[in-house]
This record gives C-alpha cells, sequence and structure tokens, in this order.
C-alpha cells in the first residue's frame, strides 16, 4: 500500500520556537460520544492545516468535524489483507511507523496529530502479527505457537505507542497528540466442567488497570494500554429533557458532550497532575489543556444540541 499525504495546501516555513508544553492525550469511549469532537477541537484550536489525521478508517475522514475544518489527513488500511483468498499481505501497521518517523523529523509543517482511531490501528498490528505465520487466527497454528502472535502484537503496539507518546518531547518540531480508542467491559469468568475460572482482566483488576471498562485491544494489551499514556480521558454524554411551558418546547432535549476527569468505580482516568476537584469538563481541547496544565477548568459542558 502506498502512502497517499493528501494536504491541499504548500507547507508554510515557522519558526521553530515553541511556546507552552504539548499534550499527548488517549480518549476513550463508545462510539458516538464525542471522540472526534474532542481531537477536531485541538486542530481548531492548533489550527487545522497544522494538524494531521491520521485515519484508520473511511469512515473517520468523514467525521463532521474534520470535514469541517477540512483537516489534512492520510488514511491507513491493509487493502492486501484478504486471508479467504490467502493473502496475508499486513502493510498498514509498517506504514504507520515510517509515518512516525518522517513526523518525528519534520519540523515545518504539523504542530498536532490525532489519531483515530487506535482501535484499528491495533487490528492493522494484529494482522502483522499473524502474517508472519500466514494464517488469519491462532487457533490455526499448533500448540504453544499459538501465543507468538500476542507477543508480536505486544511488541507491535509498544513499539508504535512509543513513537506517539515521545512526539511531544523529542520531535524535531513538537506536536500534540491526541488518540481515540473504543472501549468494552473486561473479559468474563467462565466455568470448565463446573469449575470456575478466573479472567485474567478479573485477576489483573487493581494492579494492571483500574475501573470495569477496558480499551478493545486483543489480548492482554488492553490491560497495559491505559498507562502508556500521560493523560487518559472518558467521553461522556448528558441529556436532558426540558419540560418546557409551551407547546412548542415540551419535547427540548438537550445533549451536552464531556469529558470526564476524575475516576469513580467504573472508569479510570490519568492526568500528569493531582486530580481536580471537578468530575466532568466540557469536551474541549482548550479545557483539557488548561487542565493539565494545572489551572482550573469550567465545570460544565460548552458542547450542547437540542434537539426537539
Amino acid at each position: 500500500m502506498s502512502l497517499k499525504l493528501e494536504t491541499k495546501y504548500a507547507p508554510t516555513i515557522r519558526s521553530s520556537a515553541e511556546t507552552g508544553s504539548k499534550l499527548c492525550f488517549l480518549v476513550e469511549g463508545p462510539p458516538g460520544t464525542g471522540k472526534s469532537t474532542l481531537c477536531g477541537s485541538m486542530a481548531e484550536v492548533v489550527g487545522a492545516k497544522k494538524t494531521l489525521l491520521i485515519a484508520t478508517l473511511a469512515r473517520e475522514v468523514e467525521s463532521w468535524k474534520y470535514k469541517q475544518l477540512d483537516v489534512p489527513h492520510v488514511l491507513l488500511q491493509d487493502t492486501d489483507w484478504k486471508p479467504d483468498i490467502g493473502h496475508y499481505t499486513a502493510d498498514g501497521f509498517p506504514e504507520f511507523l515510517r509515518l512516525m518517523r518522517w513526523l518525528r523529523e519534520e519540523d515545518d509543517q504539523y504542530d498536532a496529530v490525532i489519531l483515530d482511531s487506535g482501535t484499528e490501528l491495533a487490528e492493522m498490528a494484529w494482522h502483522l502479527a499473524l502474517s508472519a505465520h500466514s494464517v488469519d487466527s491462532p487457533a490455526k497454528m499448533e500448540g504453544k505457537s499459538r501465543w507468538l502472535p500476542y507477543e508480536t502484537l505486544s511488541n507491535n503496539l509498544d513499539q508504535g505507542i512509543k513513537e506517539l507518546v515521545t512526539l511531544p518531547m523529542t520531535a524535531k518540531r513538537p506536536k500534540h497528540v491526541a488518540v481515540t480508542w473504543h472501549v468494552q467491559p473486561p473479559k468474563d469468568d467462565q466455568s470448565v466442567e463446573g469449575v470456575k475460572k478466573e479472567s485474567a482482566d478479573h485477576a489483573a483488576k487493581g494492579i494492571e488497570y483500574e475501573g470495569d471498562v477496558l480499551p478493545m485491544v486483543r489480548g492482554s494489551y488492553r490491560r497495559k494500554l491505559g498507562s502508556q499514556f500521560p493523560t487518559l480521558v472518558y467521553t461522556d454524554v448528558l441529556i436532558k429533557a426540558n419540560m418546557g411551558l409551551s407547546s412548542a418546547n415540551a419535547r427540548s432535549i438537550d445533549v451536552e458532550y464531556r469529558l470526564q476527569v476524575r475516576p469513580d468505580n467504573e472508569r479510570h482516568t490519568k492526568l500528569s497532575g493531582p486530580l481536580p476537584e471537578m468530575q466532568f469538563i466540557p469536551n474541549d481541547f482548550r479545557a483539557l489543556l488548561t487542565l493539565v496544565n494545572g489551572n482550573a477548568a469550567p465545570v460544565t459542558a460548552a458542547k450542547s444540541l437540542s434537539q426537539k
């Protein structure tokens, strides 16, 4: 797969002097809860033409915020992964690593990078782990060798995420980094011949991870992912029904998109400094950057949508 960088503009040469710290964060949440909205607000602050979107699904490119801002993008996919016809070519993840090396060296074009979504990047890393064995599932491998793809996956993700989280510090032109990820419940305990067997996820709770949800990643890496990023937040949606006095407002609904920044029993968050007093902040990059930099952030959500 050839990498195509769609920019539609000529690069502007800027001074290499940087002001302020760069933020690297992982934002997790179910589909439709505002992950791309948060990343899009980062592009608004930094500048759309100074932000590169690394999309792993075509529909991510079509997200309304990215379309509205016309954010430059690269689409990475395993276009030749076709195990049903015996093709086990996995070139998406290697292309991602090459792009990361380029971003580390470039110093005149981008101030921010968005990976949307990390969920599909992990699938490409999984395809790469399987491609060496010419299978599409470890179940088709023999004996102890079935664990090899999981070990390779972990190594692949270690390398890829290290490239991402170091961009704010080691790139010639330091960059903000935002990564989105879908979530899933921990694996349930199982009963084998009438004997209950505790799942590895449940056994690791409180040791490897906190909370009751995990990012969608194959193998044990889902329990490790959150610890790899200096900042971890969750998207949250608050729906309010307004019972107006007039018939026109009788069925008004307000939808507020916000970020959970203080952990509860269900979700774990992580900030680089002390935990804030507030539970939620607006789903907005400015609010998150202000909070991480140690200043007070507004408590009420800023992104709202009224529906009738």
